[in-house]
């Protein structure tokens, strides 16, 4: 990727980034930095804008440096008790459950009827309040708050079923 194409997509998509980090984010030098670091990887990788899926892919990148900025923070301001005392589940084997779990959890989510199913990607996913949902949607706050709850039931009976601990 060129430098002018990478300037292309950072005006094109640091809006989108921005809301993303933010909704994780606190402070604001860990949103820019979070920011930056989304258009570093695009830059470092093969990745092509014009892409199906290409905003998606940039939202799941913002989501998860934001994540990772977060972890990054609370390992520093927390000190191990004992240097000895790590999980001793293997590595591999927790990466192939979580994936599994998310891949339940993203079905379980995306067969919600059409409402709830919007509802809850925007306040779980995006981490949009009540109030910016509602708005957005052309909906009462409290429409909102109850489909969410409605949701959320529905959702950890589906997930126990299908064995997945939440």
């Amino acid at each position: 990727m060129t430098e002018a194409e990478l300037t292309k997509l950072m005006k094109q998509y640091e809006a989108l980034v921005w809301t993303v980090v933010s909704g994780i984010l606190k402070n604001r030098r860990d949103c820019e930095e979070a920011a930056a670091d989304v258009f570093i990887s695009l830059w470092k990788s093969s990745f092509d804008a014009n892409a199906v899926g290409a905003k998606s892919y940039i939202i799941t990148l913002a989501r998860r440096r934001a994540i990772d900025r977060l972890r990054q923070e609370s390992r520093e301001q927390s000190q191990p008790l004992d240097a000895d005392s790590e999980d001793s589940d293997d590595p591999l084997e927790c990466l192939v459950s979580d994936k599994i779990n998310s891949k339940i959890i993203a079905e379980v989510v995306t067969s919600l009827p059409p409402p709830d199913a919007e509802i809850f990607t925007r306040r779980y996913y995006y981490n949009q309040s009540v109030k910016q949902i509602a708005a957005a949607m052309d909906l009462k706050p409290l429409f909102v708050k109850s489909r969410l709850e409605r949701a959320k039931s529905g959702i950890r009976e589906r997930l126990l079923a299908r064995g997945v601990i939440v």
